[in-house]
């Protein structure tokens, strides 16, 4: 998606005081749809975000207006806080949007870090900021009047215009320096970040891996998170396979990067009621074969910058991204609630 960056308008402030999420996401619907100052207002750099066909898609600002009362702002970062048209959340263009967002951003700035303030029942926007590299760095109640439980995430800035096309973290940092892996050091990657991955639910018991609590939202347990790597492991399997006999795939690629979160929702579903054993199996399993599969790949094939399967994106930022730049994600996760649970 291209996207295009321009001062808020009263024109596009009024059409998103219209916007309503519904659910417990009325706390992002507007609070008086006749007011538009704020949007207005120089000194919160409000910016419209239009996509190719002129669509106005989001928008974000800066300072003041994307703090919340009560939050520690004193690590020096550029504060950003930025919304989606309704109709938009939840199907995996959030993370591109706001990758393209940080380079405009860092370009116009150059900040040292960025800072988000994300309300702590917001698993969704939380999920999508680690995936552009921000990490949790404290929380807080706030102290306006309606006492919600905010997280904050701070990352590391960057100003290379390149970043905008990118979707996850370690890709923007491998954009940025304009490089690929060789075969033989993209399955050492894939190899090094999967046993890291292992490694973070290793010595866990049964009962532990049952927990639910990892992304609360969803109320993912250990297993649950193993199998849905293990899912996307399987999907970039299928998809190897049919380039390799020039077949066309049963799921598109197209969908990763649309339906990301449908996909996931249906596949933790599926999983849910799966034992321990067979979850932990396929896992072992899932990836032997994804070794196997990357390993059948040519050199060309990898180095390619061509469009793979009629995505924007070429067929080694697929495998990046269902392979060394899935695995710390949720390595991470698991890290993180060990460490608040004490295990």
């Amino acid at each position: 998606m291209k996207l295009t960056f321009r001062p808020m308008s009263e024109a596009a402030a009024l059409e998103i005081t219209a916007w309503r999420y519904g659910g417990e996401y009325r706390l992002y619907d507007d609070g008086d749809p006749a007011d538009v100052s704020g949007y207005l207002d120089p000194a919160y750099a409000y910016t419209a975000i239009f996509d190719e066909v002129g669509a106005l898609v989001g928008y974000y600002c800066l300072g003041e207006d994307a703090q919340v009362p009560g939050g520690n702002y004193a690590a020096e970062a550029m504060d950003v806080g930025m919304g989606l048209r309704p109709d938009l959340t939840g199907r995996g263009m959030g993370a591109a949007i706001l990758a393209a967002v940080l380079v405009e951003v860092a370009a116009a700035h150059q900040p040292p870090a960025f800072r988000a303030t994300v309300a702590a029942f917001n698993q969704r926007a939380q999920h999508l900021c680690q995936r552009v590299g921000f990490r949790l760095s404290g929380s807080f109640t706030s102290t306006a009047g309606n006492r919600i439980q905010f997280v904050q995430l701070l990352k590391e800035a960057s100003s290379d215009p390149r970043l905008c096309s990118t979707m996850f973290g370690e890709e923007s940092k491998r954009m940025a320096d304009n490089q690929k892996l060789s075969k033989q050091g993209l399955l050492g990657k894939i190899e090094d970040t999967h046993a890291d991955f292992g490694h973070a639910f290793e010595g866990l018991s049964a009962e532990r891996m049952a927990q639910p609590g990892i992304y609360s939202d969803h109320q993912w347990t250990v297993k649950d998170i193993i199998a849905h790597v293990t899912r996307w492991e399987q999907l970039q399997i299928s998809w190897l396979t049919a380039e390799q006999m020039a077949m066309p795939p049963t799921t598109p690629p197209l969908r990763m990067w649309v339906d990301s979160d449908g996909m996931n929702e249906r596949y933790y579903a599926d999983d849910q009621d799966r034992p321990l054993a067979d979850v932990l199996d396929s896992f072992n399993q899932s990836f032997q074969q994804m070794l196997t599969a990357v390993a059948a790949l040519s050199d060309e094939q990898i180095a390619s910058d061509e469009p793979f399967m009629a995505t924007t994106h070429p067929l080694y930022d697929h495998i990046a991204a269902n392979t060394f730049e899935h695995y710390p994600e949720h390595t991470n996760a698991i890290l993180d609630w060990r460490n608040k649970e004490g295990i």
